[in-house]
């Protein structure tokens, strides 16, 4: 390199940095920001959804069907109680989802028994007899301190449909959902009865007696 490229190099360095700079100072804001220099854009966290506490189920805690087993015929009608015990708490509602053979059965009445207590409220009953299923949620009246439960829930009156088939028809309490007083629940496992339909025996005609010539 000659004496004047080294005197113009030295000359031109220093005004390409003096140039860029006053472009920067003049129309920066075309200019992108460094990624280190970006301010994040904050994000609102997802809302989380609250768990449904969940109580340690008692021991000696059951849910079942009385009678398991019950005999009618088509077009009448048996009781069939849903029972549970026992429970050291205070509880404050219970939902029993129930599940049984629509072509042969029906539920026609639903009959509240002590498990609650006195006259305990019906806050909802969807029964399908169409689809055999449904969901009954009964609540205790009385606010109070913890006491021992047992005994009849409610009791289900089930009448076998005129055009039921002879045999055995399950119904299925799915689970009884249990909800105490603090909000805790626990869900009883599910249980069966059968309701045995039996046909009326089909009258045999009685032979017309010969006349006496």
């Amino acid at each position: 390199m000659d004496h004047q490229a080294l005197v113009r190099g030295r000359f031109l360095a220093p005004l390409c940095l003096a140039l860029a700079l006053a472009a920067a100072a003049c129309g920066g804001g075309d200019a992108p920001t460094p990624a280190a220099l970006r301010t994040p854009t904050p994000t609102t966290p997802a809302p989380t959804a609250t768990p449904t506490p969940v109580a340690a189920t008692p021991a000696d805690a059951s849910a079942t069907l009385n009678p398991r087993r019950v005999h009618t015929s088509p077009d009448r009608a048996v009781e069939i109680a849903v029972e549970a015990g026992e429970f050291p708490q205070a509880i404050q509602r219970v939902v029993a989802e129930l599940e049984f053979d629509a072509a042969a059965l029906s539920i026609i009445d639903i009959i509240r028994g002590p498990f609650l207590g006195a006259s305990p409220r019906l806050l909802s009953q969807d029964v399908n007899n169409r689809t055999g299923k449904g969901s009954i949620t009964l609540e205790r009246k009385e606010a109070g301190a913890a006491f021992t439960l047992t005994g009849r829930v409610f009791t289900l009156v089930v009448r076998a449909k005129p055009e039921a088939a002879a045999g055995e028809h399950p119904l299925t309490l799915k689970g009884l959902t249990i909800i105490y007083a603090d909000g805790r629940q626990t869900t009883l496992a599910a249980t069966t009865a059968v309701v045995a339909v039996s046909l009326p025996p089909t009258p045999t005609p009685s032979a017309t007696p010969k006349g006496t010539p």
